[in-house]
C-alpha cells in the first residue's frame, strides 16, 4: 500500500502562538494520523494539542488490534490522564486510520479531512462542528466566510469527553 500524507497548518489570528499538531504513527497492518488544532480560548491549548497526538501515536505503534473503538476507548485514557493539568484547555482533532481494508475518521471541532485525486478540487469527508453549521448543512466554502465558525461546538475539551464522530471512507 503506497500513499503520501499532506498536511497544511495556517496559523490562526487569535493567538501569537501556532497551535496546530500532528502525528502519523506506521506499523506494517495500518497507518494512524492526528491532526489537531488547540483552542484559541485556553492557554495551554497548543500543548494540550501535541500531548495528546504524542500519546496517541505513542500507543498505537504498539497496541494490538486498532479500530474505531479501541481508539475511542484510548482516546478516553488520554483525556483522563491530561484533565487535570490542562483543566481549561480543548483541541479539535481529525485521526485518519488506514488499513488495506479502508479508511476510517474519527473527528471533533473543525480539522478536515478530504481526498484529492491529481489535480481535482479536495472532496472534504468530514463535516465541522461548528455554531455556523450546527442546524443547517452549510458548505465549506460557506462556513469560512461565516463568523460563526471559530464556535466550535464539540471537541476534546479536559473539562469533559466527547465520543468523536466515526466516518468510514473507502471500504474495501
Amino acid at each position: 500500500m503506497s500513499g503520501a500524507i499532506n498536511w497544511r497548518s495556517e496559523q490562526g489570528t487569535h493567538t501569537s502562538d501556532n497551535r496546530d499538531h500532528c502525528g502519523v504513527g506506521l506499523r506494517e497492518d495500518a497507518t494512524l494520523c492526528i491532526v489537531l488544532d488547540g483552542s484559541s480560548s485556553g492557554d495551554n491549548s497548543g500543548e494540550f494539542a501535541r500531548q495528546i497526538a504524542h500519546k496517541l501515536i505513542e500507543w498505537f505503534v504498539v497496541a494490538g488490534e486498532v479500530t474505531p473503538e479501541t481508539i475511542i476507548a484510548q482516546l478516553r485514557c488520554i483525556h483522563t490522564d491530561l484533565r487535570s493539568d490542562f483543566r481549561r484547555d480543548s483541541a479539535s482533532f481529525v485521526i485518519a486510520h488506514i488499513k488495506a481494508d479502508g479508511v476510517r475518521l474519527l473527528h471533533v471541532g473543525d480539522c478536515l479531512a478530504g481526498v484529492r485525486v491529481g489535480s481535482s478540487p479536495i472532496e472534504w469527508r468530514t463535516i465541522p462542528h461548528t455554531l455556523a453549521n450546527a442546524t443547517e448543512q452549510v458548505s465549506i466554502e460557506d462556513l469560512a466566510r461565516s463568523p460563526l465558525r471559530n464556535r466550535i461546538t464539540r471537541s476534546f475539551r479536559s473539562r469533559e469527553f466527547m465520543e468523536p464522530e466515526v466516518s468510514v471512507v473507502f471500504p474495501h
